[in-house]
């Protein structure tokens, strides 16, 4: 068992706070372990005014921590589960810790009611292409401009009233003990991304003793739900490009709810589809839900929003 690891993380203050709780659940189990975190700046973060669907999807918030462990810099590196690619390097581990955080997304604005949104020309901002969809159908009304840049540079935005509103995902707020204006939107009509509310922790895969460390810091619940939506993800072939959102939450110890959202850029044929899943039966529950998913035309949907996308360098 190693005595002291490196943690790389992104430099923004939310990837800085889920990595000191980390250490402190790792501290937790392992008294004697001794800690040095390697903040980094990730491609994503460097360059604001590039277009994740333009410039390298998901990839730009993880390379540079993947890097260091390649190097052997790093030991481990902790991720949001939702930044994660949908594919990673064969000879890394990744695996979710920690009890899932709030997984909703919320409306940060100084308006005192979604219903002033609702009837106004508001303009809201998010870079997520799922939430883009799903706030054009819940505010008809509202404009929804790109947006990038961390939860704080967005803000920061919201501040200068360069928007209206912007979306969030409530789990970094909580993680940040952020006190905000906020309007929470429900789960039924904007599932969020895949991962949402997850910390994820990277290794490389032929690291035993590091994984050794960081087993322990697995909550089987949580676990057990982002299987099922990466799951789904991967065999829909869901990544930036794709309006998707991907939810599953246990019922009980023997039953998930799963929820999956496919959104269509011109918001004619958008869809949710939610199913049960036994884990008894898991597998072939989970093919049921793709099944259905595919026969509604997810597939389709995908591929129109990658298609324009990719043509169109938004």
């Amino acid at each position: 068992m190693k005595k002291s690891i490196t943690i790389a993380t992104r430099a923004s203050p939310l990837a800085l706070a889920q990595t000191k709780a980390i250490s402190e659940a790792l501290l937790a189990h392992h008294p004697e372990l001794q800690i040095e975190i390697l903040p980094m700046v990730s491609e994503g973060d460097k360059n604001l005014s590039l277009q994740l669907n333009a410039g390298g999807g998901k990839g730009l918030f993880t390379k540079e921590l993947e890097n260091s462990l390649a190097s052997g810099q790093a030991d481990l590196a902790v991720h949001s589960m939702k930044d994660v690619p949908m594919y990673t390097r064969k000879d890394f581990f990744v695996t979710s810790a920690l009890k899932r955080e709030a997984s909703y997304d919320v409306l940060v604005t100084p308006l005192a009611t979604t219903s002033q949104i609702f009837f106004s020309d508001c303009k809201i901002g998010t870079s997520s292409l799922r939430r883009q969809t799903q706030l054009k159908k819940s505010f008809p009304n509202a404009t929804v401009v790109p947006i990038r840049g961390n939860l704080g540079t967005r803000l920061a935005q919201l501040d200068k009233k360069q928007v209206d509103a912007i979306t969030l995902a409530q789990a970094g707020i909580n993680r940040l003990s952020l006190s905000l204006c906020t309007h929470p939107l429900p789960l039924e009509n904007h599932i969020p991304s895949p991962g949402q509310g997850i910390i994820a922790i990277e290794t490389r895969l032929d690291d035993s003793s590091i994984k050794a460390l960081i087993i322990p810091l697995q909550d089987p619940d949580t676990v057990k739900a982002y299987n099922y939506e990466e799951y789904i993800n991967k065999n829909l072939e869901g990544d930036c490009l794709a309006p998707i959102g991907i939810y599953a939450s246990m019922i009980s110890p023997d039953l998930f709810s799963l929820s999956t959202y496919i959104g269509d850029l011109d918001n004619h044929d958008s869809f949710t589809h939610t199913s049960t899943i036994r884990t008894s039966q898991e597998s072939n529950d989970l093919d049921s839900h793709l099944i259905t998913l595919h026969s509604l035309g997810a597939k389709s949907l995908i591929q129109k929003a990658k298609n324009f996308l990719a043509n169109s360098h938004v």
